[in-house]
């Protein structure tokens, strides 16, 4: 009889040991919690392996093909286009990009141009969903502007020239025309609602600064008795940051 109670006791140890051996390693919750326990990945790398996967990572680094906007400003109205933005996660460049300007003004004060060329910036998650974007960016580019003075006034500012003065007087006006090549800097802010779709809608403040201009010429302007007759006198001198730049906003699509 002793010796079968002997006998159960050591099997019950030998069993409860090897119970305990099989089963000390695995813990339910924790693997549950953490899949990857197994392969014993540090705390860190199962984080950013997480936010690669993110659905705000993926939408912000969605490659943007071309941008479209419509604005207005200093120098009148304006249309702009970019294509191929590529993005990342704290960077982004616009491989292509461009504008065309108008003006308000006539012939002789005209404020007109265009430009091309590439641009890079930073962008800024808002939220959690990956919707709502800000952006910094910086814009070089090359082109052509043709900008007028009157009497030394901004063109957008003439009010006080009188372009039909009675009869026995006259009235002289003097007129630079400013002709610009580039670079053009262009610093801008810029707002994004992304959609579920490809498309998001931005909203942009942009200013552009026109480095180095050519004062091309002169021209002088006599009103007098219902006729005009004017001189033009060459200058081609070379300025440097003497054009006022443009700060226009601008509404548009991306996709």
């Amino acid at each position: 009889m002793k010796l079968k109670v002997t006998i159960g006791i050591v099997t019950y140890l030998i069993a409860t040991s090897v119970w305990a051996n099989t089963t000390k390693d695995y813990h339910p919750n924790t693997d549950a919690a953490h899949p990857c326990q197994d392969h014993h990945l540090p705390e860190s790398d199962l984080t950013e392996v997480a936010d690669s996967h993110s659905p705000e990572s993926a939408m912000q680094n969605r490659t943007e093909w071309v941008r479209l906007q419509a604005g207005f400003g200093f120098w009148g109205f304006s249309l702009s286009w970019a294509a191929v933005n590529l993005r990342w996660d704290r960077f982004y460049w616009q491989a292509i990009r461009g504008s065309i300007y108008g003006d308000l003004g006539t012939d002789l004060d005209a404020a007109r141009g265009w430009h091309i060329g590439t641009g890079i910036g930073v962008p800024f998650l808002l939220g959690y969903t990956g919707r709502h974007e800000v952006r910094l960016g910086l814009g070089l580019s090359i082109g052509h502007l043709k900008f007028g003075r009157f009497n030394g006034t901004p063109w957008w500012d003439q009010n006080e020239i009188d372009w039909s003065p009675p009869p026995g007087e006259n009235t002289q006006i003097t007129h630079h025309e400013y002709r610009s090549y580039g670079p053009f800097i262009l610093p801008e802010f810029s707002y994004h609602y992304k959609s579920p779709s490809v498309l998001a809608l931005m909203l942009t403040l942009r200013l552009n600064i026109p480095t180095i201009a050519l004062d091309a010429k002169q021209i002088d302007y006599y009103y007098a008795d219902g006729s005009a007759n004017f001189d033009e006198t060459p200058i081609n001198e070379v300025l440097f940051l003497k054009i006022k730049p443009d700060l226009s906003l601008l509404l548009g699509v991306t996709f």
